[in-house]
């Protein structure tokens, strides 16, 4: 862990950061099994795929964007 020296942590110590990163892991697997749900109830989709979906929407974005630049520089030539 970053900026963490578990080597000079006590037993006690280790124990007591193992339970919250354990916490930590449970509470965010909880909020994004709500989110999922959430996807799943407004979009027809899971997270993963509302994800995919949107960097798909948004590289399709930028080539619309890139061909409207193109054809903005080709005709003032």
């Amino acid at each position: 862990m970053k900026g963490l020296k578990l080597s000079t942590q006590t037993d006690i110590q280790l124990a007591k950061l193992e339970a919250e990163q354990q916490q930590n892991i449970k509470n965010i697997t909880r909020i994004l099994a709500k989110v999922d749900e959430m996807c799943q109830e407004e979009a027809d989709m899971s997270l993963d795929q509302l994800i995919d979906n949107y960097d798909y929407c948004m590289e399709r974005l930028e080539a619309i964007k890139h061909e409207k630049v193109e054809r903005i520089l080709v005709a003032s030539i």
